[in-house]
Parts: structure tokens; C-alpha cells; sequence
């Protein structure tokens, strides 16, 4: 047997899963796109994530588990959000033309 979805079921159904706005946008602002950051990378403006990740993970003693390459004050600086061992969501703050921590929140 086939089952008939609603429009009112289905409208529902995605609105109790939409995301928040903000969190909607991507990349968020003041972030470059995959393709700035490619290039940005190639170009030797930032070191590859994958040479300061671990840089991040050491420093917030956990797992990455997402980032973004930002442009702040002329500084290209890598946001990359980790997972601590204890459970909580470290943001770790890198320059990305040296892979410095620069600040753990």
C-alpha cells in the first residue's frame, strides 16, 4: 500500500527540522568559500588544513569537526571547531600562514 503524505503533514514535518537562519548561511561571514579558500591555500596565503589540524586538536585536546578559513582585518585566520574529550565544543583560532593558535574558546 502506498502512504499519502499531506501538504500540511510535509510542511510541518519541515519546519520542526528546518535550521536556524544563521545557521543556515554558508559560509558564515566574513569566511571565504571552498573555492577562495583553495585558492588562497595554492597561492601560499594559508597552510592546508590538513597541517594545522592537528595543531587545533592538540591545543583544544579533542576531535575536529569542522572548519572554516575567515578573513579578519586583512588576516586570514582558520575557525575550527573541536570536540573535547570531556564533551564540549572548543572553538580553536589559528593564523593560517603559520598555523599559530592564536585563541581557544
Amino acid at each position: 500500500m502506498i502512504a499519502r503524505v499531506s501538504l500540511t503533514a510535509l510542511f510541518v514535518a519541515t519546519e520542526l527540522f528546518a535550521l536556524p537562519a544563521a545557521a543556515q548561511s554558508y559560509p558564515p561571514m566574513g569566511c571565504l568559500t571552498r573555492r577562495e579558500a583553495i585558492a588562497a591555500v595554492a597561492a601560499g596565503r594559508a597552510m592546508p588544513l590538513r597541517q594545522v589540524r592537528g595543531t587545533a586538536e592538540t591545543a583544544a585536546k579533542g576531535e575536529m569537526i569542522n572548519a572554516d578559513l575567515c578573513a579578519k582585518d586583512g588576516q586570514l585566520l582558520y575557525i575550527i571547531t573541536v570536540l573535547s574529550q570531556s564533551g564540549k565544543v572548543v572553538y580553536a583560532t589559528l593564523d593560517a600562514a603559520n598555523g599559530r593558535v592564536v585563541n581557544l574558546k
